[in-house]
């Protein structure tokens, strides 16, 4: 009872409010979110030699400008969906933590998406972790998870590459990593 109570809570939350655009139909990095004012891009990378996954989460406002931008590296889990969940985590918490409780939610992992949006536990061996991603959803006034193609979230893809030569939980606000500014320059123009 209270699992299906909660799982419609958190479908609730994930629907568009009356009368808005779907994020969905976002499908160019520079046109802003249609609401909230806040969009928040993913992307998590693996690194097979090294054993480890990397994750990158970057808030952009409605203009486009970049608000912040988030690194991080963590063991590499057990499958790519599982490394997409745990990077849509991370970005939450970092969106949380920032002070951002209205924001739309975007991935280039069309499973990962899915399989948050779905309001259904699943017995896959990352289930444990969709749960953690709706316990957190739970705790925004508004929430959009919506799939992009990997052109639409370009920037994320290329700052996740590049985490690798992190060794530890980065943010820079306001701006990109310096050192990825002209592939980032790049990825945007193109």
């Amino acid at each position: 009872m209270v699992r299906s109570l909660r799982a419609n809570f958190v479908r609730s939350l994930l629907t568009k409010p009356p009368d808005q655009p779907t994020p969905t139909s976002l499908r160019s990095l520079g046109k802003p979110p249609p609401w909230p004012d806040i969009k928040v891009n993913f992307d998590g990378a693996c690194f097979q030699d090294e054993k480890l996954a990397g994750t990158t989460a970057v808030i952009r406002a409605r203009n486009g400008q970049v608000l912040a931008t988030m690194v991080d590296r963590f063991p590499l889990p057990h499958s790519i969906v599982a490394v997409e969940v745990i990077v849509a985590i991370k970005a939450l918490k970092f969106a949380l933590e920032l002070g951002h409780n209205s924001i739309i939610l975007e991935g280039d992992s069309k499973i990962a998406t899915k399989a948050m949006q779905s309001g259904i536990p699943t017995l896959a061996d990352y289930g444990h972790l969709i749960e953690e991603v709706k316990m957190i959803a739970e705790s925004f006034v508004s929430i959009a998870l919506s799939f992009v193609p990997r052109q639409c979230n370009i920037l994320a893809h290329k700052i996740a590459r590049h985490v690798r030569h992190v060794s530890e939980y980065t943010v820079w606000i306001e701006n990109v990593p310096p050192q990825l500014f002209t592939v980032i320059q790049a990825a945007l123009a193109s």
